[in-house]
């Protein structure tokens, strides 16, 4: 292995911790080696974790020392918490935000065309969202915590944690007792973890019906699956998103007579006409998505607001 080694021109990570555990008497191994290029060997920092979570190997954190890229952390689309939603002091403060906004027409006299209607479109989706900021509490960051699989209970959070604390006895003091509590601990938590998966998947299977969406049931295997999803960090920053959806959708309506009416005529179509309150409050009402927009205002924010705020929107 020396010789493979040098020829490659590869070295070792290993600080010499013991990369299993090893039984009362055992010796200390090293069985798990890491290898790398001389040249970045120097930019890495190498260790194991002082438990095994389970396993007879302890987990290996290999930290990259010099980053030469920045890490993007991007906020969560959906920010706020609404399991218990305060809707009716949202559109209290939304209805009082609306009241104190300038009209289209008479608002920022010295503006005019696409600079005008933004300024007015800018200072709308303002009061949706410090009213929202005001009234809806804020979600976890998905990154400071991991979540737990569906199936997961307060019994499970105290089985691993009576693991924990067999292994940690047992680290400090290798012998035959400490071995065979920590092995009993462990088959029991085993065998509960188990248990509880399974009751949670037949928990599951019987709670679908075909009203239910396919989108839903994938989700909910995809947890099974694993605890938590790795989070994909888009390309493209949220200034560059904004700008390419103003150049093919633009906040801007031009007015009536602004304009050009081409000579020919066009057939008449009942999808061409202007859309009405009673088609948004059905739309509304009926979506089971939680679509955004480039503002990030959410439907259900528009079905809740007061019918003043949603004829606004409507016409901007």
């Amino acid at each position: 292995l020396v010789e493979i080694l040098d020829d490659l021109n590869l070295c070792i990570l290993n600080d010499g911790c013991p990369t299993r555990r090893s039984l009362p008497g055992q010796q200390k191994s090293c069985v798990d080696l890491t290898f790398c290029s001389v040249e970045l060997a120097a930019s890495f920092h190498w260790q194991c974790t002082a438990l095994t979570h389970g396993s007879d190997h302890y987990p290996i954190v290999i930290t990259l020392l010099n980053k030469t890229y920045l890490e993007k952390i991007s906020p969560p689309l959906l920010k706020y918490n609404l399991s218990k939603p305060d809707w009716s002091g949202f559109a209290s403060l939304l209805e009082e935000k609306i009241g104190i906004l300038p009209n289209l027409t008479s608002a920022f006299p010295h503006s005019s065309g696409h600079c005008h209607a933004k300024s007015c479109y800018d200072a709308f989706v303002s009061a949706i969202t410090t009213s929202a900021d005001s009234t809806f509490p804020l979600r976890n960051s998905a990154k400071s915590k991991i979540p737990s699989p569906p199936w997961w209970d307060p019994d499970c959070t105290s089985a691993i944690h009576e693991r924990k604390e067999a292994e940690e006895r047992y680290n400090g003091a290798m012998n035959n007792d400490n071995l065979l509590q920590y092995r009993r601990v462990y088959a029991r938590s085993q065998r509960l973890l188990r248990k509880k998966k399974r009751r949670g998947w037949v928990k599951f299977c019987t709670s679908l019906s075909p009203s239910t969406p396919v989108s839903a049931v994938w989700k909910s295997i995809n947890r099974f699956r694993r605890g938590c999803s790795p989070s994909i960090s888009s390309p493209i920053t949220r200034e560059t998103a904004e700008s390419f959806f103003d150049k093919i959708a633009p906040a801007y309506v031009p007015l009536l007579p602004e304009f050009v009416h081409s000579p020919v005529v066009a057939m008449a179509d009942p999808l061409d006409e202007p859309f009405t309150m009673e088609e948004l409050d059905t739309l509304l009402s009926t979506s089971r998505t939680y679509m955004l927009t480039v503002s990030a205002i959410q439907p259900q924010w528009l079905h809740q607001s007061p019918e003043y705020a949603r004829r606004c929107r409507a016409s901007r």
